[in-house]
């Protein structure tokens, strides 16, 4: 008999204190991290697990006046699929502070995801 466990999706924005964001290619860090897991709880573990953390400016990592590099995630803030803001992962477009994203599933792996480039304007 198989048995299927039921996850969600939990993303992770980094804030960018000290005015730099912290990357890894190897660890599946970028300025977005989204991570599958039973629930909240669970995915604040595993995010700590793969280097994201969640105390930065009581231990003098991050900033003071920028606040934490990372916050904890809640119930509210699982998806069904790969999200950021509720938004899938396949409709976020580039920006400025938003290239692309690590989604670290449940069994380990891990894969970036590129966001696509904006549409170019029409007519000025």
């Amino acid at each position: 008999m198989e048995r299927t466990v039921n996850t969600k999706f939990y993303p992770y924005s980094q804030n960018n204190s000290g005015g730099s964001f912290a990357n890894s290619e190897k660890e599946g860090i970028a300025e977005y991290v989204v991570i599958e897991a039973l629930n909240a709880e669970h995915a604040n573990t595993r995010a700590e697990e793969i280097g994201l953390y969640f105390d930065g400016c009581d231990d003098g990592r991050d900033c003071s006046c920028c606040g934490d590099r990372w916050y904890k995630t809640d119930e509210s803030d699982g998806c069904d699929v790969p999200s950021i803001y509720g938004e899938p992962l396949a409709n976020m477009e580039k920006s400025h502070y938003r290239n692309c994203c690590f989604v670290h599933y449940l069994d380990g792996k891990f894969e970036k995801v590129e966001f696509k480039e904006k549409p170019e304007s029409i007519g000025v």
